[in-house]
């Protein structure tokens, strides 16, 4: 008998070693290529495999594109299942990776005897049958155990579960009804609801129809268990029987002709024409309540209603994934509406992706939604100040203060820019309010020693140094601040002793590293040491200029001055 063929990219070189190791125990031949996606396509023509498993973003070409061009070129010949990989989990991604014909989507890291299982199962080509009971006139259908992937291996507690009329004759009937209209009727075999595609096809025909709607995207957490169920529906191993379970909850709370379809591999999306935000919340709490009690899984669901502000239609699903992800933070029954706060939370993530002009804008949408959303406020001046645009933050961190006066991160955001617009009275001001409402606050205690020090007042700034240092006695900065203060002073030997203990607090703290090269040049000693201590700056911080000028300047000490010239040409593109 021919042995099975098998390509795998390199993903990992334990996990390969491990995945090859498990296949060659079963006596499939394995070939290991180089995570490119040109090598890839090269070995997949060379050697036509039964079955490969490529990582789904690689250099040249992404494992869709592998696959189209290796199936485009090996027409006619035999058949080949793919299967991908990667450490990401995106459901949007998932779902267009399996539209697009991968039987399995394994998340990084995954199990090497759960490939070998699915590479045997499509080698041998297995096609689930459909089953009559021999004991009723029901017909009964082998579910599908993964979304596209019909050679999902048999375990302990996989079941044949009896479909509900209206999903068995809407799965035998799939293709007359689509004939009428021009709209794809083809419901998921197992949960009886549209795929993916067909619904957002509904969806675009049900929106013109209605004048406001609501769409309600629900996530079922598979990693999330709350202990054994307590109903009649028992959960079992393999998720996609757990989202069969869920879609018949879900059209016993909101009625059995629901408008529903697939949204990824754990997520289902559902349209409710003339339906306002309350009632629904309140039919997702009981189907929440249900998943969590009947099947010992945590479910949450983000709600968009349209009209919304100036957005489209077509714009409330993007708007119900916001949702989802603020529901999520939320505690039971995490239920999540598409409004102020979740347009701040998205836009949150856009900052921290660096996306800053994004944030901006979702921010704005925030405060057009909810004008008293302090956070917005707040987070815009944070983006503003980042991009140097002080006066215009310093307005957004004002309009946040009138909302809420107490909070001291905003009167410490407010003294900040202030600083920086050297408008020093109202920053010292600002920052003593930080201070009298977080009397521990030691950013505000240290920017308080700044200005007093700009304002030549020694004395009171190395005492506001030094209260920082006693109510935070692991941070470095304060000591770093100290030794800047007793340079100042000329007091050399003080600021070594400073910066010492601001590096023994964090050795990779650049600006003590580079203080202390300075001080090195400054007292004639050993420029080399310096010159250590600078790159160690640099190599930690490269965009910190100052570092690249010590360091020029201690190699010109040295002599060096072409590579002095450099660190110097360096620092100047900062």
């Amino acid at each position: 008998m021919e042995k099975i063929k098998f390509v795998m990219t390199d993903t990992d070189t334990q996990v390969s070693d491990a995945c090859r190791r498990a296949l060659e125990g079963k006596g499939v031949s394995v070939t290991v290529c180089e995570k490119n996606g040109t090598k890839a396509l090269d070995a997949l023509l060379t050697i036509h495999p039964q079955a490969v498993l490529l990582d789904a973003f690689m250099p040249d070409l992404d494992a869709i594109t592998v696959k189209q061009r290796y199936e485009a070129q090996n027409a006619g010949g035999s058949r080949t299942t793919f299967f991908v990989t990667g450490a990401f989990q995106s459901e949007e991604i998932e779902q267009e990776l399996l539209d697009s014909g991968f039987s399995f989507f394994f998340v990084k890291p995954f199990d090497e005897n759960v490939l070998v299982s699915r590479v045997l199962k499509a080698a041998g080509n297995t096609i689930r049958p459909q089953i009559v009971s021999q004991d009723s006139d029901e017909l009964t259908v082998a579910e599908i155990l993964h979304l596209g992937d019909p050679a999902w291996p048999l375990e302990p507690d996989d079941a044949l579960t009896l479909l509900q009329e209206e999903q068995r004759l809407s799965v035998q009937n799939a293709a007359s009804e689509g004939q009428d209209d021009g709209v794809f009727h083809r419901p998921d075999p197992l949960t009886g609801l549209l795929r993916h595609g067909d619904f957002l096809a509904h969806l675009a025909r049900a929106c013109s129809e209605c004048e406001r709607f609501s769409l309600a995207l629900l996530h079922v957490d598979m990693a999330r268990r709350d202990g054994e169920s307590s109903g009649a529906i028992q959960p079992m191993t393999q998720p996609e029987h757990i989202m069969a379970q869920v879609a018949d909850l879900a059209r016993s709370v909101c009625g059995r002709k629901v408008l529903g379809g697939r949204f990824g591999l754990n997520s289902l999306i559902f349209f409710h024409p003339d339906l306002e935000a309350e009632p629904l919340r309140e039919l997702y709490e009981k189907l929440c309540a249900d998943i969590a009690s009947r099947l010992g899984v945590r479910a949450g669901v983000g709600l968009a209603c349209w009209p919304f502000l100036d957005l489209r239609p077509s714009d409330m699903i993007e708007g119900a994934r916001k949702a989802l992800e603020y529901a999520l933070l939320l505690p039971a029954p995490h239920i999540g509406q598409f409004g102020s706060l979740a347009l701040n939370i998205s836009a949150d993530k856009r900052h921290c992706r660096g996306d800053v002009f994004g944030a901006i804008e979702e921010y704005k949408l925030a405060l057009l939604a909810d004008e008293d959303n302090v956070l917005a406020w707040n987070s815009l001046g944070v983006c503003l100040a980042s991009l140097g645009r002080h006066a215009e933050a310093r307005r957004f961190f004002e309009e946040a203060i009138q909302r809420t006066p107490d909070d001291p991160a905003l009167a410490y955001n407010l003294g900040a820019v202030c600083q920086s617009l050297h408008d020093n009275e109202a920053a010292a001001e600002h920052f003593r309010t930080c201070i009298r409402l977080s009397p521990s606050h030691l950013y505000a205690l240290i920017r308080l020693g700044q200005l007093d020090e700009a304002e030549e007042r020694l004395e009171e700034a190395r005492a506001r140094f030094e209260s920082a240092a006693a109510l935070d006695t692991g941070s470095p900065l304060p000591y770093r601040h100290l030794a800047r203060l007793a340079l100042r002073l000329g007091k050399a030997d003080q600021a070594r002793e400073h910066l010492h203990q601001a590096l023994l607090r964090n050795p990779r703290d650049v600006a003590a590293l580079s203080l202390m090269a300075d001080l090195y040049l400054d007292g004639g000693e050993d420029p080399e040491l310096a010159e250590s201590l600078a790159r160690q700056s640099v190599a930690l911080r490269p965009e910190y200029r100052n570092g690249w000028l010590v360091l020029s300047r201690a190699l010109e000490v040295q002599g060096r001055l072409s590579d002095a010239r450099e660190a110097l040409l360096k620092a100047g593109e900062l």
